[in-house]
Parts: structure tokens; C-alpha cells; sequence
């Protein structure tokens, strides 16, 4: 079961985003807060049986786009 996945984009490299991340089969989503990208996320933070996979909120804070990730 893989744990970490790295959150980076070429066009917001060194932006900060706020990341919410909503894990499959579930209908609870976790704050990941304002992070700069590139950012690596590691599942065992916030709990150790979830997976990385899932969707991903990325809203780049000095502009108007939300990005949305799944794996």
C-alpha cells in the first residue's frame, strides 16, 4: 500500500497552494493546509491505514485556479 505521493506542477513550482485531500471510498476529507509546491505528501501523518490514492484539492493561493488531482 503506497503512503506518499509528491504534489508538484511545473507552472506553480515554489507557490503555495491549499491541499485537501479526500481518500477513495470515503466521504472524509483532510486539510493538508497551505503548502509549497512541490509538496510531498505522506498518508502516515494523518492516519496509517490510508492510502494515497484519491482526490486531490490544490488551490493556488495567488491566483484564481483550484486544481483537482485523482489517483
Amino acid at each position: 500500500m503506497p503512503n506518499a505521493v509528491e504534489i508538484s506542477s511545473i507552472n506553480f513550482s515554489g507557490q503555495q497552494a491549499n491541499i485537501i485531500f479526500t481518500p477513495n471510498g470515503s466521504e472524509i476529507s483532510y486539510g493538508l493546509g497551505v503548502q509549497t509546491l512541490p509538496y510531498m505528501f505522506n498518508t502516515l501523518s494523518i492516519n496509517d491505514t490510508i492510502d494515497i490514492y484519491g482526490k486531490y484539492s490544490i488551490d493556488i493561493i495567488d491566483s484564481n485556479c483550484t486544481y483537482i488531482l485523482v489517483i
